[in-house]
């Protein structure tokens, strides 16, 4: 749900619902809350759809804030690894944005409730990152009261030989869905601006929901390239990420 993958804290998965924290169902009900106007279609405007997404924001966090100080949680700074993490995170979520709205606000309000959801997750992850809000209750309680708990948590010695994988298939990663988004962006991009007729440069079509439009050998080659290079990538990702996990036993976060 979130993108914990590039987080290096040791913030325990809940496996069930009891053990899950406040925030992390805060988050639910925003997410659920979008995915409930993305049915309703276009029966509320987008200044409702914000306003209840705000709404909802708001009162998490206000509950949150209550919350932290009957417990007296105390923030455990994060180290430079998890600052970078956190603005990685929020660069990649904003190309993210970005991309499949086409750079529009226009487009972005269209979208509505898609893209305001899209917004709450990189919000939570970049908090995750910065240990402001965690995905278990466990870890969350860890902060609270005697400030002796607050201690990094120590973990065996790895081999040098894991960090480096590690780090390498990250950054790879990175990259698959760098290029992936990408590969939307200039799909969606060039789509719009085809020709519903072929014109003397505009000689190949393109095919998307059934719909039909004709752009140039360049553009064609373009599209077809990075659509494959993302067809590619996608599977090799998952498949190398399994191996890492259970043949080599190499740590992915």
């Amino acid at each position: 749900m979130t993108l914990g993958v590039f987080s290096e804290d040791n913030d325990e998965q809940p496996v069930v619902w009891s053990g899950v924290s406040f925030e992390l169902k805060g988050f639910a009900a925003y997410h659920l809350s979008m995915m409930v106007m993305m049915l309703l279609g276009n029966a509320l405007s987008f200044f409702d759809q914000a306003f209840v997404a705000i709404g909802i924001g708001l009162s998490v966090s206000i509950l949150s804030a209550i919350r932290r100080l009957r417990h007296d949680w105390r923030w455990r700074p994060p180290g430079p690894a998890q600052v970078f993490t956190a603005i990685l995170v929020a660069a990649l979520m904003a190309y993210f944005v970005g991309a499949t709205t086409g750079f529009s606000v226009s487009r972005f309000v269209t979208l509505g409730p898609w893209a305001l959801a899209v917004v709450g997750i990189g919000v939570f992850s970049v908090l995750q990152a910065l240990r402001i809000v965690h995905t278990s209750e466990k870890a969350f309680r860890a902060e609270c009261g005697d400030q002796t708990q607050l201690a990094e948590p120590e973990r065996p010695p790895e081999p040098r030989w894991k960090a480096i994988i590690r780090y390498a298939f990250i950054t790879a990663f990175i990259l698959v869905w760098l290029e992936t988004v990408t590969s939307f962006y200039v799909f969606d991009s060039t789509f719009r601006a085809g020709s519903p007729a072929i014109t003397v440069s505009q000689t190949e079509p393109l095919t998307n929901r059934g719909r039909i439009v004709y752009i140039t050998p360049a553009e064609k080659q373009q599209v077809d390239f990075l659509q494959t290079v993302m067809m590619i990538g996608i599977p090799s990702s998952i498949a190398l990420a399994f191996f890492l996990l259970l043949v080599l036993k190499v740590r992915l976060r």
